[in-house]
């Protein structure tokens, strides 16, 4: 093993290793220097923990540029989409040949609904062709609460992070209704959902 090698394996192998984890990428590399009874020869994993707790999954992202739709157009497609069942849908602006401005559009969606998202992508818009790559997304455990709000219910999405804490998030949509119905301002709808969410 070479010095290089050596400090590598002594600074990267402190501490316990982890109980799972996903590979990501890995290298080989040997010395040129012959050791009686062992190999001059290093391999190292680069990996990402793998908790209990945390999703990692492997998803398909569909991506496409497009440069002769109208925004509207354009927005409806990404709503079409979501509902197909498309994880997130994302509109990018970029420029395009010859300076052209453009928009990319993204989606994230779980293998088995990728073909269907395809087809509907190229029915829908005026592409005539579509990027496919595998992607692994890592997601936070979480939970949809309801709470009561002056007599009104709001849902809220609980978050669980990596250090054990937790994050809420009153749906938006939940807390426009509420404040129109009670005259009450988006401010205070929403704090009045995230600390009854926070007591549950």
């Amino acid at each position: 093993m070479t010095p290089t090698g050596a400090a590598l394996v002594r600074v990267l192998s402190s501490g316990l290793p982890p109980k799972e984890y996903v590979p990501l990428r890995s290298g080989f590399g040997a010395g040129t220097k012959d050791f009686a009874g062992r190999a001059n020869a290093l391999r190292l994993i680069l990996a990402e923990m793998k908790d209990a707790d945390v999703e990692v999954e492997e998803l398909v992202q569909l991506a496409t540029d497009i440069d002769d739709m109208s925004p509207e157009y354009l927005a409806a497609i990404a709503d079409l989409l979501r509902g197909a069942g498309a994880l997130d849908v994302v509109l990018l602006a970029n420029t395009m040949k010859r300076g052209r401005p453009g928009t990319r559009i993204e989606i994230l969606c779980r293998p088995g609904e990728a073909a269907a998202l395809e087809e509907r992508l190229l029915s829908e818009s005026t592409t005539i062709g579509v990027r496919r790559s595998t992607v692994t997304r890592r997601a936070l455990p979480r939970e949809l609460k309801r709470v009561d709000v002056l007599g009104h219910p709001i849902s809220v999405k609980v978050v669980s992070l990596p250090d054990g804490t937790r994050r809420t998030k009153p749906e938006f949509a939940d807390v426009q209704r509420v404040a129109q119905q009670t005259g009450r301002s988006l401010r205070d709808i929403f704090h009045l959902a995230a600390e009854q969410a926070e007591r549950l």
